[in-house]
């Protein structure tokens, strides 16, 4: 992979990590205020970001790498964790 492969590669993946958290919450969200199928829209924006995911590596890794794979679950995991945590401490601080 080339310089600027790995930076769009890198970037990408931290991209999908800080959406994944908004959108299943919307999802979680928008099913609980229609009072049920919360598992459903939960379970659904999970697999829509995991598809995304997955493509998006396809296009960018080409060779089958699994080096690369795994520090792609890595930085979209890490990404999506830290903004959890970020959620969560700015909801605190702010509420309380």
């Amino acid at each position: 992979m080339t310089k600027q492969q790995k930076i769009m590669w890198s970037v990408g993946n931290i991209i999908l990590g800080i959406i994944s958290f908004p959108v299943y919450l919307f999802s979680v969200f928008q099913a609980w205020a229609n009072q049920g199928g919360i598992a459903l829209f939960g379970i659904g924006s999970i697999v829509l970001m995991l598809i995304i995911f997955i493509v998006f590596n396809l296009f960018v890794i080409k060779q089958d790498k699994v080096k690369y794979w795994g520090l792609s679950v890595l930085l979209f995991l890490g990404s999506a964790t830290i903004t959890i945590l970020t959620h969560g401490i700015l909801q605190n601080t702010i509420f309380e």
